[in-house]
């Protein structure tokens, strides 16, 4: 059971080279569960070979997984409460939507 939600947040990065230190946008455990399920990334800019840069990290580690180059007008979805996530080498002048759907926590799947 998913539900969409109109939560949504836009993202101005207006210089070269800006990030997003690593986060998770919601969590299994109820004080930081906000009902996020599923995080939509949306990135849009004037410079069509803009590459910010997704970097996905292990569970509760600082250990890098993988490292992926997101393209003007893509969209990345990411479950909330299990992948943490950053964003780097952000171009000038690059917007960044985020759109979240809100559902309950699947305990059974809190793995990746």
């Amino acid at each position: 059971y998913t539900q969409v939600s109109e939560i949504f947040q836009l993202s101005y990065f207006s210089e070269n080279s800006s990030f997003q230190e690593v986060h998770y946008d919601s969590s299994f455990k109820d004080k930081f569960d906000n009902g996020k399920k599923i995080s939509a990334l949306y990135v849009f800019s004037e410079n069509s070979k803009a590459r910010p840069k997704l970097v996905i990290h292990q569970k509760d580690s600082s250990e890098v997984l993988e490292e992926k180059e997101l393209e003007v007008a893509s969209l990345c979805l990411l479950k909330s409460r299990i992948i943490p996530y950053a964003l780097k080498d952000i171009p000038a002048k690059t917007f960044i939507l985020r759109y979240w759907i809100n559902g309950p926590a699947d305990a059974a799947n809190q793995s990746m």
